[in-house]
C-alpha cells in the first residue's frame, strides 16, 4: 500500500516482500511498513514511516494506535521546528538585505532602544551618541538635530510618522540626509527609520545656485552697460557738434572783442563751452567704464 493512501485514510500498512532486488532500497530488507499521516488545519502536512526487517512481525491494532499517538506528539513538534527554522532563515535573509543597503536603517523598540542598525545606521548613532548613554527615546530626542526632534517625538507619543532633511557632522565633514521615520504596529518594535545620504545632491544644488547667481549678475551688468553706452552715445553726438562750433568761434577774429580779458566771469558763450567740456568729460568717463581701453 502506498503512502498516499495514508494521507487519505490517516494510516496504512504494507509489505515489501515482493520488491524487486533492483530497487535501491531492497538492500534494507524491509518486510513490512506502516505509514501514519499527520494533518494540520484539516490538511496532511507529513507522515511517519515505520518499517521492520522481522519477517514474523505484524502491525496489530495496538502498535498502530501507539504510532498514531507518537504522530500526535511528534508532528506538532516537527512542524514547530520547521516553522522556527523557516523564520530563522527569513530573519537571516532580511538581515542580509538590510545590511547590504546603502541607506541607513535603524529599528527601535517601544522604549526607543535600538534593536538593529546597519553599518551606516551605526555610524550615525555613533556620531549622535559616542558614549551610548541615550537608551530611552526621551533622552535620544535631545541629541537629535533640532529639525528632527518633533517628528521623533510624534512617533512615540502620537504614533505619527514623518520625513524631512537634516544635516549631521561625522567623519570630519558635514553630511545631509533625507530621512523617514515610520511607526510600527508591533508589540515589541516601535520605529523604523530609513535615511539616505544626499550630500552630493545638496552640494550639486548649491553649486548650480551659485552659477545661476553669477549668470544673473553678469546679465544685470550687461544690461547696465548697454544703458550707459546708449546714454553716452546720445549725449556725445550733439555735444561734439557744440564743442566743435565753439572751437571754430574761438578762432574767428569777430570773436576777439568777446574774449576773456581778466574779467571775473568772462563771456557767457565761453562759460557755456566750459560746461560743455565738463559734460563731455563725464560722457567719456562713462564710455570708458562700459568699454575699458
Amino acid at each position: 500500500m502506498k503512502a498516499s493512501s495514508a494521507s487519505d485514510e490517516g494510516q496504512a500498512i504494507g509489505t515489501m516482500s515482493d520488491v524487486s532486488r533492483e530497487r535501491s532500497y531492497a538492500s534494507l530488507r524491509l518486510q513490512q511498513y506502516s505509514v501514519t499521516s499527520y494533518s494540520s488545519a484539516a490538511a496532511p502536512v507529513g507522515a511517519l514511516l515505520v518499517g521492520t526487517t522481522e519477517p514474523d512481525f505484524s502491525f496489530d491494532e495496538r502498535t498502530l494506535s501507539l504510532l498514531r499517538r507518537v504522530v500526535q506528539v511528534v508532528g506538532p513538534a516537527v512542524e514547530s521546528a520547521r516553522a522556527e527554522s523557516e523564520r530563522a532563515r527569513q530573519a537571516d535573509l532580511y538581515s542580509l538585505i538590510l545590511r547590504s543597503l546603502s541607506e541607513a536603517v535603524i529599528l527601535a523598540d517601544l522604549d526607543g532602544k535600538v534593536v538593529f542598525a546597519n553599518e551606516l545606521g551605526r555610524r550615525i548613532l555613533k556620531s549622535l551618541d559616542p558614549a551610548g548613554t541615550a537608551t530611552h527615546w526621551s533622552s535620544v530626542m535631545g541629541i537629535l538635530p533640532v529639525g528632527a526632534r518633533e517628528g521623533y517625538r510624534s512617533i512615540f507619543e502620537d504614533g505619527v510618522g514623518s520625513r524631512d532633511r537634516a544635516s549631521l557632522e561625522f567623519d570630519g565633514s558635514l553630511h545631509w540626509f533625507d530621512y523617514e521615520m515610520v511607526p510600527l504596529n508591533d508589540p515589541v518594535m516601535k520605529m523604523l527609520m530609513v535615511a539616505a545620504d544626499v550630500t552630493a545632491d545638496v552640494e550639486r544644488e548649491a553649486e548650480q545656485a551659485r552659477h545661476r547667481d553669477q549668470m544673473e549678475q553678469a546679465q544685470r551688468l550687461a544690461a547696465l552697460g548697454e544703458l550707459i553706452g546708449g546714454v553716452a552715445h546720445e549725449l556725445n553726438n550733439p555735444l561734439t557738434a557744440i564743442l566743435g562750433f565753439a572751437e571754430v568761434m574761438s578762432l574767428s577774429e569777430a570773436s576777439a572783442p568777446l574774449s576773456w580779458r581778466g574779467t571775473v566771469w568772462g563771456p557767457s558763450w565761453w562759460w557755456g563751452s566750459s560746461r560743455v567740456l565738463g559734460v563731455r568729460c563725464c560722457t567719456t568717463s562713462l564710455c570708458r567704464l562700459v568699454w575699458p581701453p
